[in-house]
């Protein structure tokens, strides 16, 4: 399998298009315990939940543009590693970094609020 070096991604959301240079994409399925007195001998069972996927990704800030908005759903799509995930989701946190003889940075997280769809960028 070939490595892959971060070069190139972006992040578009609604019909922006913001250059990053940090993307992440999680996905947990929640655990749940279904242990009860009818369970056989001394194990717990456990069944898939539901999906958690979340993101957040870096850019430098671009002096006098606004800010992302924050607690507003919009179609947000990631695209890097050789993919995209796409869906409908809420950025919710955004974390601004400045320091001497650096750029100013903001990190934004969020979560998709559905289902999410993943395609090779070809």
């Amino acid at each position: 399998m070939a490595k892959g070096v971060f070069n190139t991604g972006h992040v578009e959301i609604g019909t922006t298009t913001y250059n990053v240079f940090n993307i992440t994409y999680n996905e947990k399925y929640a655990e749940v315990d279904g242990t009860d007195t009818g369970s056989s001998g001394n194990v717990k069972e456990y069944y898939a939940g539901r999906a958690d996927r979340t993101f957040s990704f870096s850019m430098f800030n671009d002096l006098g543009s606004a800010d992302i908005a924050l607690n507003s759903s919009d179609t947000i799509e990631l695209s890097f590693a050789g993919k995209t995930y796409s869906g409908t989701g809420i950025i919710l946190e955004k974390n601004v970094e400045g320091a001497i003889d650096d750029m100013v940075k903001t990190t934004y997280s969020g979560r998709f609020t559905g289902a999410v769809t993943v395609t090779p960028v070809t």
